[in-house]
């Protein structure tokens, strides 16, 4: 038995039903206002999927809690974040076995292929109630097959967020669009957001994005340069740092020479990798291995995300303008796939009510397939 058998009896536990799953969707689409008619339509897996889906141990999703600063864990102005159980095995320990999992992933196909749900939670522009927008996304990539690229998307509208919101939306007069006509933090003055279910609609990938394998760091990368991304740890880093410096080196609010924020770029660089790039199986486990050895990682326990699934919670703290940011990964250790990542704020209602405002992802599938998109008629 190896040092890792423990921790894989102890992560062995059920994958969530499809009853759950569907419940999940179904309140989310609730919410949207939506009864998912016009939605992608899921569950068409190629066997590539299931080869993934039980191939990979813990690919995961950078998930972004934004604390307030503030007082005790309990506090308004802080998110609450879930405890480890004492019976919970490291984030080290989780990592390393999505390693060895990783190694063992299908390898190619004609489309690398994401598809996700997207929500935002926010207080509406007079700030009396929240609303809950959420939108569907789907990539086909195919950086070696030749094939046409598609990026297919669904507005899903905006609707109260909650029942309670939903008694102040009424007594707002019910209104079916918001606009947003002053300075705020995450909207532009005049953007707008409506109860309307949009459209699916899909769009050919052109320019940077025609036969891209993807980004690395915020800049397209061919499939040539992704073949030649070192498949070693060692040599991974050293790569990953080179490519770091060269596009923030010249920046000065990014001080390359500490340590911290060196390890806070080469994060969000590892979990491109392990989340969205079609990397090789080899180079896709040795992320996860130097993700194990960053000293800040840690284990939260057993969450459950936007579409009602459980999994394992790894977080990643990071200080940015004074403000505590905690990268949540969320890992469905039965399957190995990608849940969700979130971004959660506390805040307040004009009425002074607590609310909690987030962002979120949810990723259905990820991974090869040789599978044709179902692209809108």
């Amino acid at each position: 038995m190896d040092d890792l058998t423990p921790v894989r009896d102890l992560l062995a536990s059920p994958p969530p039903s499809e009853e759950v799953v569907a419940a999940g969707r179904a309140r989310l689409r609730t919410a949207m206002g939506t009864d998912g008619t016009e939605q992608v339509r899921r569950g068409r897996s190629a066997a590539r999927w299931t080869a993934l889906a039980t191939g990979l141990l813990g690919v995961a999703a950078a998930v972004t809690i934004v604390i307030m600063p503030g007082t005790g864990a309990d506090s308004p102005g802080r998110a609450p974040i879930s405890q480890t159980p004492l019976t919970q095995p490291s984030a080290r320990q989780i990592l390393l076995a999505a390693a060895e999992s990783a190694a063992k992933a299908p390898a190619d196909g004609a489309y690398w292929v994401i598809k996700d749900s997207t929500g935002t939670v926010f207080l509406e522009p007079g700030g009396r109630y929240v609303l809950q927008q959420s939108a569907s996304q789907e990539m086909w990539m195919a950086p070696t097959s030749g094939k046409q690229g598609w990026r297919i998307v669904q507005n899903l509208g905006a609707k109260p967020a909650t029942a309670e919101d939903e008694k102040a939306w009424r007594e707002d007069g019910s209104k079916d669009r918001w606009t947003f006509s002053g300075p705020h933090p995450e909207f532009v003055p005049g953007e707008s957001f409506i109860t309307e279910t949009g459209e699916r609609t899909a769009h050919r990938l052109q320019g940077k994005w025609l036969g891209s394998a993807g980004h690395l760091g915020k800049n397209p990368i061919s499939v040539k340069e992704l073949r030649q991304i070192p498949a070693d740890p060692t040599g991974l880093r050293a790569y990953l740092e080179s490519r770091i410096t060269s596009m923030y080196g010249d920046m000065p609010a990014v001080d390359l020479d500490d340590p911290k924020e060196m390890e806070y770029r080469i994060h969000g660089s590892l979990m491109e990798i392990v989340v969205f790039l079609p990397v090789s199986p080899e180079v896709r486990a040795a992320a996860y291995k130097i993700m194990a050895s960053l000293p800040m990682m840690e284990a939260a326990g057993e969450v459950t995300d936007p579409l009602g699934r459980t999994g394992q919670a790894i977080l990643y703290r990071h200080t940015e303008g004074g403000k505590e940011i905690v990268n949540r990964m969320i890992v469905d250790t039965k399957t190995g796939l990608t849940l969700a990542r979130e971004t959660i704020t506390q805040g307040r209602t004009e009425g002074g009510r607590a609310v909690e405002l987030k962002s979120f992802t949810a990723y259905e599938e990820i991974g090869w397939t040789d599978e044709e998109p179902d692209l809108p008629s």
